[in-house]
This record gives C-alpha cells, sequence and structure tokens, in this order.
C-alpha cells in the first residue's frame, strides 16, 4: 500500500506540472498543446499516435498501481520510485526553464525562444527525459506488458521526429 501511494504521489506531481502549466499557459492566451495540430502526412500520423498514447499512458499507470501488480522484488520497486523522483524533477526543471516557451508538440506558428540555459545546457530536451524516468517507475514498479508497451509506444512515437526536424529548419540545429 505504500508503494501504492509513493507511485499515486510521484504521478501526480508529474501530471500537476503537465496540466498546470497548460491551464496557465492557457490563461495566458497561449495555446499549449500543438499534437498533431495544423500537421499533415507523416508527422500527422506520428502526432496522432503520440496524442492518443499520452491520454492512455496515466490510464494505464493509474490502473497497475491500483492492481499493485508486480513480479519484481521490493528493492526493484524502490529504485522505480527513486527514478521517477528524479524524472518528477528533471520535468517540473525543464517546464520551469522553458518558461513560456513550453509546448507539448510543434507549432510552426507560434514564436517561442531557443532555450540554451539551465537544464538545457545538459540535455537537449529534458522534458521527454522526465517523461521516460517516470514510465519507467511504472514498468519497474507494476510490470505489466501492457503498460510497457503503451509507454514505449508513446515515447517512441513521441514528437522527437516532428520536433527535431522544425529545430532544424529554425535554428540551424
Amino acid at each position: 500500500m505504500l508503494f501504492q501511494v509513493t507511485a499515486i504521489i510521484l504521478l501526480l506531481v508529474f501530471y500537476g506540472c503537465y496540466f498546470g502549466k497548460m491551464f496557465l499557459q492557457k490563461r495566458q492566451g497561449i495555446q499549449t498543446d500543438q499534437i498533431g495540430k495544423g500537421k499533415t502526412g507523416t508527422a500527422k500520423v506520428i502526432e496522432t499516435l503520440m496524442k492518443i498514447t499520452t491520454i492512455l499512458v496515466p490510464l494505464v499507470e493509474v490502473i497497475c498501481i491500483v492492481f499493485n501488480q508486480t513480479m519484481l522484488p521490493f528493492g526493484a520497486r524502490i529504485k522505480g520510485a527513486f527514478i521517477a523522483a528524479v524524472g518528477d524533477i528533471v520535468f517540473v526543471t525543464s517546464v520551469v526553464t522553458m518558461k513560456n516557451s513550453w509546448r507539448a508538440g510543434v507549432s510552426e506558428t507560434d514564436k517561442t525562444e531557443l532555450i540554451t540555459n539551465g537544464i538545457y545546457q545538459i540535455s537537449r530536451n529534458p522534458a521527454f527525459l522526465g517523461f521516460d524516468l517516470v514510465y519507467i517507475m511504472g514498468v519497474i514498479g507494476f510490470v505489466s506488458s501492457c503498460h510497457g508497451n503503451v509507454s514505449s509506444t508513446d515515447r517512441q512515437s513521441g514528437g522527437v521526429f516532428p520536433s527535431s526536424n522544425f529545430w532544424k529548419r529554425l535554428y540551424g540545429l
């Protein structure tokens, strides 16, 4: 039970930051959710898949936590929780550092800044790193082939492909 409560708290921090930032930006007239919007072809397919799995992953995580299914020893679950806590710190730090340039997906019309300070000095996309670390907790802490498959689909279909091409064009990276 203690591990389940810890896992829920870690998810609340992560998704609280994610949706809280979206809400705060929306109040400022900023459309944060750009996933699949204004895209065509392969980029549209990739980002639509990413959006679907982004919605499914939290649901699967909570279901796995509620059912408390695991095949791994307690020590592995503790490591998973620690990894998720690091993921929360990395994700929150990345969102705070981005200020109002943070988006979920890529918008070719929004004027945002290229952030190269703070955590962005050591990682190109620490927000994705934070996602991955939190998802690892779900896979390690509540081993479930369903959870692992949905999580890995979300990250592998993620906005890396469309955003990489966009940033290369915009900033010559």
